[in-house]
């Protein structure tokens, strides 16, 4: 029996996950109010405030859902052979993850700006990607995929401000605007590839 309650539970915490990112899209952070996502998510506050204990704390839930939707996305780096193909698969199922949270992603940006303890927030998750990311790398270089003189770590950065850069381009300028798989190919094969 505690097994269903479990999964109940976490089918309602990923329900108002959601919820949040919507209403957080629509209204901005600040404007929000926790009644406004237990409404979107059809649950009540009590319910709610049994998953998060308020804005904050969902805020730090929804990065970390996203933080297991992009490590779910890495799993082509490791299956794939090609390096360079690997991390073009891995963006285009990043990207699938983020389309239509755009306003979003725009918002977290601004959000940061102002708010300390919303960029605490967001500096925990990104350090947590690069780990997560260096991890792969590491196993990538002992597979022999990729030069083993790369510091796994700095290529974790290098990727992650790659993805940021072409991600933010294609949302402001448009997807037709930014060539992201030969930007992706073009930069990749010189930094895995050549000495």
């Amino acid at each position: 029996m505690p097994k269903v309650k479990d999964e109940y539970r976490e089918e309602v915490k990923t329900r108002v996950i959601l919820a949040a990112l919507d209403v957080f899209s629509r209204c901005g952070y600040h404007d929000t109010k926790m009644d406004d996502i237990a409404e979107k998510a059809a649950v009540s506050k009590g319910t709610l405030y049994n998953q998060f204990s308020g804005k904050e704390d969902l805020f730090r839930g929804i990065t970390e859902y996203l933080f297991r939707q992009e490590m779910d996305c890495c799993d082509a780096l490791i299956i794939e052979e090609d390096p360079v193909k690997s991390f073009g698969v891995m963006f285009g199922e990043i990207t699938k993850l983020y389309e239509g949270k755009e306003s979003f992603l725009f918002e977290i940006f601004s959000t940061m700006f102002r708010d300390v303890k919303m960029r605490e927030i967001m500096t925990e998750a990104f350090l947590k990607e690069i780990e997560g990311f260096a991890q792969i790398i590491t196993a990538m270089q002992s597979e022999g995929k990729i030069r083993q003189d790369i510091d796994p770590r700095s290529f974790s950065i290098l990727i992650m401000a790659l993805f940021m850069g072409i991600f933010t381009s294609r949302m402001i300028f448009g997807k037709d605007m930014v060539p992201e798989r030969e930007l992706m190919d073009t930069g990749l094969k010189s930094v895995l590839f050549e000495k």
